[in-house]
C-alpha cells in the first residue's frame, strides 16, 4: 500500500513522459541544473537533505526511477540501457542543457554509464553499484527472488514495522520506510539484470567528476583510486562513511562536494 509523504517545502513535484514511461519528478533551488537519481529501494524524497544542501547552489531535479516511488513499473526495461535511456529521456523532457549529475548507487551507475555518450557539465557519483569487477554474492535468479520477496514483504508490514527496522530515526526513517513501501515487485528485473562494472565506464568520461566513495583501509583504497585514474576529477574516501556515504557522514562528503563544485567552476 503507497502512504504518502508531505511534499517538502520549496519542492515543486510533476511528471514526465521518459522512454516511454511516466516518470514523477521533482525540483527545488536556482543556479544551473542537477539532475539527481536516488539509489535501489529508495526515492528521490529519500535524499532530502543533500537535495536541499545542493539547492542552494542548483536547480536541483529529482526523480523517481522506474519501479520506484510513483514513476511507472512496466514490465520490461530493466536492464541499464533502459536505465540510461529513462535517464537521458528525463533530461530530455525537461529540457535541461548539459546539466551536472549526482547519482547514489544505482543512480551512481546509470548515471556514469550516461556519461559516456551525454555531454553533461559535471558528475559526482556516490558509492556506484559495483564499482569495481567482483564477483555477484547472488546468482540472477537468486537476486531476483530475494528483491521479490523482500518487496512483497514490506508490502504486508505498516510504516511503523517498516521504519522500526531501518537504522536512525525520524523523518529520515520515515521517508525510507515510504520508499520501501513504494517499490514495485517489477523491480525483481533489475535485481536480476544487475549492473555492468561501472569503474569501466570511466575512460570514456570526459566531464569533470567526482567520486565518494565508504570507508576502506588503505588496501582497498589504492586500488580504487588507481580504478578512477581514468576520470577527470578524482575519487575520495569518506572515513567512517558506509554505502550512504552522504547520509552516513554529511558534513565531511558535502564539504567535498562543495570543494569539487568550486575548484571544477561547476556552479
Amino acid at each position: 500500500m503507497r502512504r504518502p509523504l508531505r511534499l517538502p517545502d520549496g519542492w515543486i513535484t510533476d511528471t514526465v513522459r521518459a522512454n516511454g514511461i511516466t516518470v514523477r519528478t521533482y525540483r527545488t533551488g536556482t543556479g544551473p541544473p542537477l539532475l539527481f537519481a536516488h539509489g535501489f529501494y529508495e526515492s528521490a524524497r529519500c535524499r532530502r537533505p543533500v537535495v536541499d544542501a545542493l539547492a542552494e547552489q542548483f536547480t536541483v531535479h529529482a526523480y523517481d526511477a522506474r519501479g520506484h516511488g510513483h514513476t511507472d513499473a512496466p514490465a520490461t526495461g530493466y536492464g541499464m540501457t533502459d536505465r540510461v535511456a529513462d535517464m537521458r529521456g528525463v533530461i530530455a523532457a525537461l529540457g535541461l542543457d548539459s546539466p551536472a549529475v549526482y547519482g547514489h548507487s544505482m543512480g551512481a551507475a546509470t548515471a556514469a554509464w550516461l556519461a559516456t555518450g551525454t555531454d553533461l557539465d559535471a558528475l559526482v557519483l556516490e558509492d556506484p553499484a559495483r564499482f569495481a569487477d567482483s564477483e555477484p554474492p547472488m546468482a540472477a535468479d537468486e537476486r531476483r527472488r530475494f528483491v521479490r520477496e523482500r518487496v512483497y514483504e514490506w508490502r504486508g508490514q505498516s510504516l511503523a514495522e517498516r521504519s522500526g527496522a531501518l537504522d536512525g530515526e525520524g523523518e529520515q526513517a520515515r521517508r525510507c520506510a515510504v520508499a520501501q513501501g513504494e517499490c514495485d515487485p517489477r523491480i525483481e528485473h533489475l535485481a536480476r539484470a544487475g549492473y555492468p562494472v561501472t569503474s569501466e565506464a570511466f575512460s570514456d568520461i570526459d566531464c569533470p567528476t567526482l567520486v565518494l566513495k565508504a570507508d576502506a583501509d588503505d588496501s582497498v583504497r589504492q586500488t580504487e583510486r588507481r580504478r578512477a585514474e581514468p576520470l577527470d576529477g578524482s575519487l575520495v574516501h569518506v572515513d567512517g562513511a558506509g554505502h550512504t556515504v552522504v547520509r552516513d557522514k554529511f558534513d565531511a562528503a558535502v564539504g567535498e562536494i562543495r570543494a569539487f563544485i568550486e575548484q571544477r567552476g561547476v556552479a
